[in-house]
């Protein structure tokens, strides 16, 4: 009894383990995912003290990696330039993921990392000066739910998407946080010591869909007849739409590529 108790238990935990990487694995899938930035509050203290909002920023695009090595391409690069233009913040921080839940109907994800580049970076917000940056860090921590497939709605991905991704957590979860020394001294003066941080961040982001890797040569929501006839009327050609693996030529690879998916949809 006692070892079939442990086999059902054991089968019960590959089940939900199934079910626990649904929603991350078809973000995965995607290759990327558009973000907006809605504003937020930042703060500064030490040698500067002011505190005030950041304006909403431009939808960008993130680009998923496994940047770790750990096996889940969820991983990001947060350009803190692209974000915050108006600050002149010219730094890039890994966001490595973790899923923190999916039960197939809600994921949650969570993105961190951090930088010590001390090197000296000129900044115009709000005052115009130069900070040695010794610490950066960077956290983010998304919802993910289904919506009906359709196009980006910021614009930004070229294939449909069919999730969408909500901050959750509030500032323990969202929060960009920056240390350094004002004038950029060549030691640590803690006279300059300064940290910003930028909280009660609200974004979205869009994401999932069929992307072009796996056969979906025309960025719809299924992989049908319709694709295969692309590829198989651009056949011989370097009609980038239907190269599925960029190799410069729509050939019998790619055409496998959308047979071997055919039916795939979301």
């Amino acid at each position: 009894m006692m070892t079939k108790g442990l086999t059902i238990g054991a089968l019960s935990a590959l089940m939900l383990a199934g079910v626990h990487a649904q929603l991350a694995q078809e973000l995965a899938r995607g290759g990327n995912f558009s973000w907006k930035f809605n504003g937020g509050n930042y703060a500064i203290s030490g040698a500067l003290n002011t505190s005030g909002t950041v304006s909403a920023s431009n939808p960008v695009a993130f680009f998923f990696r496994d940047a770790n090595n750990d096996g889940l391409a969820l991983d990001i690069t947060l350009d803190v330039g692209q974000l915050l233009p108006d600050i002149g913040l010219s730094v890039t921080v890994d966001l490595i993921a973790t899923v923190v839940s999916d039960d197939g109907t809600t994921a949650v994800i969570d993105w961190r990392g951090q930088i010590q580049p001390n090197q000296c970076i000129q900044v115009t917000q709000p005052i115009q000066t130069t900070i040695r940056v010794t610490n950066v860090q960077g956290k983010l921590r998304g919802r993910v739910t289904r919506i009906t497939c359709g196009t980006d709605p910021l614009g930004q991905l070229s294939q449909n998407v069919h999730l969408r991704i909500d901050d959750e957590g509030g500032n323990a979860f969202n929060e960009l946080s920056l240390e350094g020394y004002l004038f950029c001294p060549p030691e640590n003066n803690q006279f300059l010591f300064v940290r910003a941080s930028i909280s009660d961040a609200d974004w979205f982001g869009y994401g999932g869909g069929l992307p072009i890797t796996i056969g979906n040569v025309n960025g719809d929501c299924t992989i049908d007849d319709a694709d295969l006839l692309q590829v198989l009327f651009n056949f011989g050609s370097s009609d980038a739409s239907s190269d599925t693996n960029g190799d410069g030529t729509v050939d019998d690879a790619d055409l496998l590529t959308v047979l071997f998916n055919f039916g795939t949809s979301v």
